[in-house]
């Protein structure tokens, strides 16, 4: 059952659905025939990052766009949504 959830979990990720990817392989590894693979546990990790990055990606962007001028000139401090994304690749 296990490896069958990763399946699942695998099929989900390659489409671009995370949280159905999370879910599945959040699945995969709590069954008790300990058929799923550590693999299954990194690539959870790695669909949680995607996921996340993406929500940061579009809070930055409503919150950009919603920022009056002279708020703007602080965010240089802020770290760009950019370098969050590189992050989340490297996991």
């Amino acid at each position: 059952m296990g490896k069958v959830c990763e399946a699942f979990g695998a099929a989900w990720s390659a489409v671009g659905l995370q949280k159905e990817a999370i879910e599945r392989y959040s699945r995969a590894l709590k069954t008790e025939d300990g058929g799923a693979s550590l693999s299954a546990l990194e690539q959870l990790g790695y669909c949680e990052v995607r996921l996340n990055c993406r929500f940061i990606r579009r809070s930055a962007k409503d919150v950009s766009e919603n920022l009056s001028q002279p708020l703007k000139l602080h965010l240089p401090n802020c770290i760009p949504v950019s370098e969050l994304e590189r992050c989340g690749r490297r996991f």
